[in-house]
């Protein structure tokens, strides 16, 4: 197959400026993906590494890593407006040249944040395409009915009026409803002068079509949507031989790091600390001694980090390098990151350079390795505070102890 895609990161969590210059040339590039924050990045890439493609999601634009695939986090999605304008079109500029790569904006499958400034903010810096965007991902509840993008999960059901939206931004679009013949649409909206189709998306399968109408229509495209249609670009031209590489595996503490208070991660909290014994720590004045505490136990840590960006969260935050240094008498063997602000803090506090993607452990919660920085090689999940059933964190928690033990005891 050939190199189809790649990731890279934009500026710090808390860094109001991109940190942008120049322009990417990495050899073998095939795509690019550009993601508002992190946890999002993470769950587009790995659609293209379970297919065998060198995938990384890169924290930094200084030291870009040699990959078929990089994913870029602009950390745009709680910013203002304007800032957020200015942060993609700085790396629209950065990554994108004209180059014939893949060029894929990764959305927010509910439209957090500035998604639809986003999106006008794309098509103007990109006059020259014609835009696709397909925002469902069905097998995380998000789906798209007459151009309304429709949610069911943990947090309940909810109906997003993008047509509205977008109008509201004087963007102007088609809908592509299921069944239509979706190349013929396309260059019949192209020719009418539109640069944006919203398509009607219930199933994979649909998302499938999608990509093979717009792979074959001869029209110059960008691609908008969720980790959904990341899987279907992903798997054109992917072989049936394939396959997963794990990250390393050992036995030892895993550290849940909990910062969002989406209603999904609240209810996936309360079911690990049903069903499991886990030590609690949280960011204050005496979180050193209680982490250290907890390590000594051997058992998994829930830390709480409700105020990462006050100085005393930032302050806590930075005692966690400690337990990653090689002296470090108790080690963490897995690092689980739910919520994209919570995983940019901590990156940002071990000083992550790249994050290589390998698998995912449940759909939308992907796992890699760390490259750089004092957590150099440790296996790290990341997950969107929204995504996942109410065992979800278990089921994390499960994965890393079964593969362990099938690799370090295969007699077992």
């Amino acid at each position: 197959m050939q190199p189809i895609a790649t990731s890279v990161g934009v500026g710090g969590a808390g860094n109001g400026a991109t940190g942008l210059e120049g322009n990417v040339h990495v050899k073998g590039l095939a795509a690019c993906l550009i993601a508002d924050d992190l946890t999002g990045a993470c769950d587009a890439a790995v659609a293209f590494a379970v297919r065998g493609l060198q995938t990384h999601v890169a924290l930094h634009q200084e030291s870009l890593p040699q990959a078929e695939v990089i994913a870029l986090c602009t950390n745009s999605r709680d910013v203002a407006t304007e800032t957020a304008r200015e942060r993609i079109r700085s790396a629209v500029e950065f990554v994108y040249q004209g180059e014939p790569y893949l060029l894929f904006k990764k959305i927010d499958s509910t439209f957090r944040g500035n998604t639809c400034d986003e999106i006008g903010t794309f098509l103007d810096v990109l006059p020259h395409k014609f835009a696709i965007l397909a925002p469902a991902c069905p097998l995380l509840g998000r789906r798209v009915r007459g151009g309304r993008v429709v949610v069911d999960d943990l947090a309940g059901h909810s109906v997003l009026d993008l047509p509205c939206e977008l109008l509201q931004r004087n963007i102007k679009f088609q809908i592509l409803a299921r069944g239509d013949p979706l190349t013929k649409q396309m260059a019949r909206a192209k020719k009418d002068g539109l640069r944006l189709i919203v398509c009607d998306t219930e199933t994979e399968q649909d998302l499938d079509a999608i990509v093979n109408a717009g792979t074959s229509s001869g029209l110059d495209l960008v691609w908008l949507g969720s980790s959904g249609l990341a899987h279907a670009l992903a798997s054109v031209g992917a072989s049936s031989n394939q396959r997963t590489s794990l990250p390393p595996l050992c036995a030892g503490v895993t550290l849940f790091c909990i910062g969002s208070d989406h209603r999904a991660s609240i209810e996936q909290v309360l079911y690990l600390k049903r069903e499991r014994t886990v030590a609690e720590v949280r960011l204050g004045p005496k979180f050193r001694d209680e982490l250290g505490l907890a390590l000594k136990r051997a058992t998994d840590i829930l830390l709480h980090i409700d105020d990462c960006r006050s100085d005393l969260g930032q302050s806590s935050l930075r005692a966690i390098r400690d337990v990653f240094r090689p002296q470090a008498e108790h080690r963490i063997s897995t690092l689980v990151l739910s919520g994209g602000d919570t995983a940019a803090t901590v990156c940002e506090v071990l000083e992550v350079q790249s994050i290589e993607m390998r698998t995912e452990v449940l759909p939308g919660i992907p796992c890699g390795v760390i490259r750089g920085g004092t957590a150099d090689g440790l296996t790290v999940v990341t997950k969107s505070g929204g995504f996942g059933g109410e065992n979800a964190l278990l089921q994390v928690a499960y994965f890393f102890e079964h593969e362990a033990r099938r690799v370090y005891e295969p007699n077992r």
